[in-house]
């Protein structure tokens, strides 16, 4: 249980990051379906 909630605000934690640099991301993700 303590785990599962530390799970889930560690992946809102990642989305946060993620969506503060979208562009960052968008060009990782441009990156890795090129290949």
């Amino acid at each position: 249980m303590i785990l599962s909630c530390y799970l889930s605000f560690t992946e809102m934690k990642i989305f946060f990051v993620m969506w503060k640099s979208h562009r960052g991301i968008q060009k990782l993700f441009t990156n890795y379906f090129d290949k």
